[in-house]
Parts: structure tokens; C-alpha cells; sequence
């Protein structure tokens, strides 16, 4: 059995994007179902629990409050929106220098097998580490120090 790779490439060149934006797709479709059912289930509980109060003269209990609003949602969002800010400061150090030794290993890598025109793209990684590294510093954002539990509260 013989493969024919040119062909193979071309197919999976058109295959990865298809296949990224369909789990994409995917991923967000079980995000809302697995939403849904769970919402479903927790209102087929509580009207169980409705009816069992009913039946038996007992108070009946309030509606829990995430079951009719959808501010849940957008609470979460905008909490996860505001712990990302900072993550963005503490990172800036790690992945600058992250981009700039790969930077300097590909360059490395370049100039030892092909020489040193297509070494010259290892400035691109090197480059955008610099950056984050000198973001860094100028920032001046240092992280905030542990908080102490209070011992006498």
C-alpha cells in the first residue's frame, strides 16, 4: 500500500480547521445543554417537593433563586473577567521569557542547519519576548503579598 503524501497534506491542512472550528461548536452546544438539564432537574425537583408539601399541609418552599434568573451567567463572567486582569501581570515576566529562550533555541537550530538568513526569523519569537519582559518592568505592578489570617478575629 502506497500513500501519496501530497495529497495527505493538502487534506489535512483543510481538516485541522474544520475539525477546530466544529469542537469549538461542540463545546459550546454541551455547554448549553448540560446547562439546561441541569436546570430541568432541579425544577423537577422542587416541584416534587412542592407537591410533597402540598399534599402534607406543610410550608411550601421558596423558589431557589439561580432557577429563574440568568444573572448567574453574567456574575460569572464578569468575576472571571476581572481574575484575569492581574494573571495578566504575574504572566508577563514567565511567558517573556519563555519567548525568548525559544526565540534563541530556534535561532540556534537555524543558523546550525541553514544558516544564517533563516536564522534571521528567530527574531520574531526573541523579539516578542523582549517585549513582555520590558512590559514587565515598566508596569511596575509587584505582586500583592500573602494575606495573614487574622489571629484574634
Amino acid at each position: 500500500m502506497h500513500w501519496d503524501l501530497g495529497n495527505l497534506a493538502g487534506t489535512l491542512g483543510v481538516l485541522i480547521p474544520v475539525l477546530a472550528i466544529g469542537g469549538g461548536l461542540a463545546t459550546g452546544m454541551v455547554a448549553i445543554v448540560t446547562d439546561h438539564r441541569r436546570r430541568r432537574e432541579i425544577y423537577e425537583m422542587h416541584h416534587k417537593e412542592r407537591m410533597y408539601a402540598l399534599e402534607r399541609g406543610l410550608e411550601l418552599p421558596p423558589l431557589p433563586p439561580n432557577l429563574i434568573d440568568d444573572d448567574h451567567v453574567e456574575r460569572a463572567l464578569a468575576d472571571s473577567i476581572k481574575s484575569a486582569r492581574p494573571r495578566r501581570y504575574r504572566n508577563a515576566l514567565r511567558s517573556g521569557l519563555t519567548w525568548l529562550f525559544v526565540g534563541m533555541g530556534l535561532g540556534a537550530a537555524l543558523y546550525l542547519n541553514a544558516g544564517i538568513e533563516q536564522a534571521s526569523w528567530a527574531l520574531i519569537p526573541i523579539g516578542l519576548g523582549l517585549a513582555k519582559v520590558i512590559f514587565h518592568f515598566a508596569s511596575g505592578e509587584l505582586p500583592a503579598p500573602p494575606q495573614q489570617p487574622n489571629a484574634g478575629s
